[in-house]
């Protein structure tokens, strides 16, 4: 089983190399630590499940998911769309932590989008909600606050307690650095 791991990982790699596309790669970085977190936690797949809960009980496709590879410093993104404002839900990484991230894009109408909806001209995001989080702590009705949230068109009335605001302290960062100090 070992041999076709090595087997499976090494025939990529000279082709990579040959075109100048393997990347230098330091030791472990903070955000692979906070990777494993949210793996562990299974942030993304209770994402994911509550957003088909969503759209099967509205009988048709309300929110779209996505969730994302490693490398990628974005795990899982929810959007919801409507009247030209498309709302989002983002897990990403950052070397300080997990950030929850919920924004805005909201699309300009004109004759072009009809003809050719993906040359549409974007104003900027708007953001509303930009949180360091400890995975460890998100239970599934905070994901359902979450997604209240965005289905609401971000609406301030209904934006989720913030960890300042519930009294949890924010330092699920510093308690894996310390982790992995230990190790």
């Amino acid at each position: 089983m070992d041999r076709e791991n090595d087997n499976s990982r090494g025939w990529i790699a000279p082709l990579l190399g040959r075109l100048n596309l393997l990347q230098n790669r330091a030791e472990t970085s903070n955000i692979d630590l906070f990777r494993t977190q949210v793996e562990e936690c299974r942030i993304a797949e209770l994402i994911g499940k509550i957003a088909g809960e969503i759209n099967r009980s509205a009988g048709y496709h309300v929110v779209d998911y996505q969730d994302f590879l490693p490398p990628q410093k974005i795990v899982a993104r929810a959007v919801f769309a409507k009247s030209g404002t498309r709302n989002f839900l983002d897990i990403l990484l950052r070397e300080d932590g997990v950030l929850l991230l919920f924004y805005t894009l909201k699309r300009s109408s004109t004759r072009r989008d009809r003809y050719f909806p993906w040359y549409t001209r974007r104003k900027g995001a708007t953001i509303h909600v930009k949180e360091i989080i400890d995975p460890e702590k998100i239970s599934e009705e905070d994901v359902r606050k979450w997604f209240t949230y965005l289905l609401s068109g971000l609406d301030k009335k209904l934006k989720p307690p913030t960890e300042g605001e519930t009294g949890a302290a924010a330092d699920a960062p510093a308690k894996l650095l310390a982790r992995k100090a230990s190790m």
